[in-house]
């Protein structure tokens, strides 16, 4: 079951980024997708990811939408059960790359903070 699940989130996921390319190719697909998902359903896509990236976070228990710098590269951050805080940063590219940023390192740095607003 569960696997059928999986299967059928993928297909409409993939299902609506051909339609938002088709609509404009200047939006940052991936993610508006993101956006338009569940808090729940986001919660599963960034602990994918998070694992695809080799970083422990088991499970994601909290996604916020930081914005979006002017060019268009969407900030979350997540808090993962069992492990670190993230900014997940996706770029405005249609192939929707996006890198994995601990909020600790952020923080030490004077970067943005994690789960606040983005200043632009």
């Amino acid at each position: 079951m569960h696997r059928q699940f999986r299967q059928r989130f993928l297909h409409a996921l993939a299902a609506a980024t051909s339609i938002l390319l088709s609509c404009n190719s200047s939006a940052s697909p991936t993610s508006d997708l993101v956006a338009a998902l569940s808090e729940e359903k986001r919660q599963i896509l960034f602990a994918k990811l998070m694992k695809r990236e080799g970083k422990r976070c088991p499970v994601v228990n909290k996604t916020f939408s930081q914005g979006k710098s002017k060019d268009g590269t969407a900030f979350w951050s997540i808090s993962c059960t069992g492990g670190k805080d993230w900014q997940i940063v996706i770029k405005n590219a249609s192939e929707g790359e996006m890198t994995t940023l601990d909020c600790a390192f952020l923080k030490a740095v004077g970067g943005d903070r994690c789960f606040t607003k983005i200043r632009k």
